[in-house]
């Protein structure tokens, strides 16, 4: 009951505000979002090296060192294109899914198949210039999280929503206010450890591009003993996604060795 409580004054207080301030990378409008977007991917990460990282911090998962590599990706962008945000300490949320469905549940079995996920919210830490320290404070952050009922209480209240006597339009503002105050939307999906096959053909990569309304996704894929992630950006916040894709494989080598200069 105590987290329940915790959760509904979380989303309370996040329904209320204006959301991250104006950044470069935010969308401008959220209620009136663009549709030019670039796109990019980045370089490929070893799988095991990143594996290296997680094993040196107590706890920490493959999840937890791919968000902190994306934090360090954005504090790289912004010290070279917005020093401002990371001088001033400014806000940047990120939100992030969190599946919904039951550990034995079934994905594609009747009654199943379809989105089942909720919404989780970070506050990134861009200002820490430890990368150790990203990473703790990212697992910290993501642990209460995935151990809160707040994910779950948003997506009913947006059923609930769902039903009320309102316009198709004043619906779409709601979901536009719930998820698109934040700077960038981030999810990590654990793909197949082997090469799978469509039609006979070996499929080299795969990529996953949602439609949400924000100003940056980062859709972080392993695949094959490999990660790498693909990047959206609203166009007009920057125009060439790959000014973000180029910094991925610095940001995840800062970390890997601060990481294995670590005192034991």
């Amino acid at each position: 009951l105590d987290s329940g409580c915790r959760a509904i004054c979380r989303i309370l207080a996040g329904e209320l505000s204006r959301g991250d301030p104006v950044n470069k990378l935010k969308m401008k409008d959220h209620r009136r979002p663009t549709v030019d977007r670039s796109m990019s991917e980045s370089e490929d990460l070893s799988l095991q090296r990143i594996k290296e990282v997680s094993t040196k911090h107590p706890g920490a998962s493959v999840n937890h060192v791919l968000a902190a590599v994306a934090c360090l990706t954005l504090r790289a962008y912004y010290m070279k294109y917005e020093p401002s945000v990371i001088t001033k300490q400014q806000r940047l949320t990120a939100i992030f899914t969190l599946s919904l469905r039951q550990p034995d549940e079934d994905p594609i079995s009747e009654g199943s198949i379809g989105n089942r996920f909720g919404p989780g919210y970070l506050a990134l830490p861009i200002h820490l210039e430890d990368p150790c320290e990203v990473l703790r404070n990212l697992k910290a952050q993501m642990d209460r999280v995935q151990t809160s009922p707040e994910p779950a209480i948003r997506d009913s209240l947006l059923g609930v929503a769902s039903n009320l006597p309102i316009t198709k339009t004043q619906f779409g503002e709601l979901l536009l206010d719930a998820y698109g105050k934040v700077t960038l939307c981030y999810s990590n999906i654990k793909g197949p450890s082997e090469i799978v096959h469509l039609g006979g053909v070996a499929i080299r990569k795969i990529n996953f591009f949602p439609f949400i309304p924000v100003g940056l996704y980062f859709g972080i894929v392993s695949y094959v003993g490999k990660v790498h992630s693909s990047i959206s950006v609203c166009s007009d916040c920057e125009p060439n996604a790959a000014n973000l894709a180029r910094l991925w494989p610095a940001a995840f080598e800062q970390l890997h060795s601060a990481t294995m200069s670590q005192k034991a």
